[in-house]
């Protein structure tokens, strides 16, 4: 039986946990969010031989698309995001210079993320859910009993709603309806800090608990 492995790399000037999820069986992988300095990720690539598909992003923040374009140059590949983030995107010059990342180029979209779509990762499937809060066009990747929900969730949070394009009912809903309906077990990534489980949100997330 093939694996779906998963190694995270944490990139970027802001510490982003960056997904490199691959294919035991036919190599093919995917990144999701490289937040910039793709050192590791390439290294990875190269020692297992991989096939990278696209590079995928759970959102349109800055912090988590310094990397994104050297990546879809070196091999080729497409960017993917759904569109409610598409003009974040394309503010990625003016957000950059105020983080201060450097050499920083902006990506071009290749298609757009559709809710309920599936992404292939070889034998592997992850599901494409659409979870606006935290920013319009957040989504999440669900499957082989795991979750990469960028922004939306952390351990023993949530993400800010105060960006442009923010709303906290909006992210509790997403949260509810897209993530809590989840197995206890699944393994939550998120996009920043500690990896955590649903089953562990559902009791001791003050957000999620009813204790805030």
């Amino acid at each position: 039986m093939p694996d779906l492995n998963v190694n995270i790399f944490v990139t970027g000037p802001l510490q982003v946990n960056t997904p490199v999820v691959w294919c035991s069986e036919t190599r093919e992988a995917l990144v999701f969010d490289p937040g910039g300095g793709n050192s590791e990720i390439l290294g990875l690539i190269d020692d297992h031989d991989l096939k990278l598909q696209a590079v995928v992003n759970t959102h349109g923040h800055a912090d988590h698309l310094g990397g994104v374009a050297e990546l879809c140059k070196t091999f080729k590949i497409p960017f993917r995001i759904h569109k409610g983030d598409e003009m974040l995107v394309q503010e990625f010059p003016h957000m950059a210079a105020m983080y201060g990342f450097r050499d920083a180029k902006t990506p071009e979209i290749g298609s757009f993320l559709e809710d309920g779509e599936e992404l292939k990762v070889g034998e592997f499937t992850l599901e494409v859910r659409h979870t606006p809060g935290h920013s319009p066009g957040g989504c999440a990747f669900v499957g082989a009993g795991m979750a990469i929900v960028g922004d939306t969730l952390f351990q023993g949070s949530i993400g800010r709603t105060d960006l442009p394009g923010g709303s906290f009912e909006t992210l509790m809903n997403s949260i509810h309806s897209k993530l809590m309906t989840l197995p206890d077990e699944t393994r939550v990534i998120c996009g920043h800090m500690g990896v955590t489980t649903i089953g562990d949100e559902r009791k001791h997330n003050p957000f999620i608990n009813g204790s805030f």
